[in-house]
């Protein structure tokens, strides 16, 4: 058997990278406003009412959070592999509200035509999303032990479905790219 690498389809990389904290939501105030990136951990992309939709699980706590709010829009930005490490780890830990990451970290953040969407320019995959729905999670159909773990302080988090309106996929991650 000869050796191949293999080219990992956009669902499967998108769905390892959140997995793994290995992605990167990237979200503003509005067209003109500093973009933000804040790591994620959960979510998933997939198929509601028809549309491909991607859901993004944001703690009210999270500066990310009053964005999504502002304004309906954001990004998910995937990668491979591990070599961003060190955005992942302060865009997991730390807030817009102290610093701001992407120029520190010169994340190189660019905007969709379009809708003027933030998304990182060196990500694996980027989806684009804009937000159709919000919902808060109910804490009464939450189970003791995920409560007990995950939610201690009471900071539940919101699910925002978001539309995927563009995947931007990066040449090299592409089968034969």
């Amino acid at each position: 058997m000869k050796e191949q690498s293999l080219q990992l389809c956009p669902d499967c990389l998108v769905r390892e990278a959140v997995s793994s904290g290995r992605a990167l939501l990237c979200s503003a105030r509005g067209k003109e406003a500093p973009p933000n990136a804040m790591t994620i951990g959960w979510g998933f992309w997939g198929t509601v009412w028809n549309r491909s939709v991607f859901l993004a699980c944001v703690r009210p706590s999270r500066y990310t959070f009053g964005n999504l709010n502002a304004w309906p829009f954001f990004s998910v930005n995937c990668f491979r592999d591990h070599s961003f490490q060190e955005w992942f780890r302060i865009c997991g830990t730390e807030s817009f509200r102290d610093r701001d990451k992407v120029r520190e970290l010169a994340i190189p953040v660019t905007r969709s035509e379009k809708e003027s969407i933030p998304y990182i320019e060196t990500a694996d995959v980027a989806l684009l999303c804009s937000i159709f729905s919000t919902q808060p999670l109910d804490p009464r159909v939450v189970p003791e032990e995920v409560e007990a773990h995950f939610y201690k302080g009471k900071d539940y988090h919101h699910f925002f479905l978001g539309e995927v309106k563009r995947v931007i996929i990066k040449s090299s991650t592409r089968p034969g790219g």
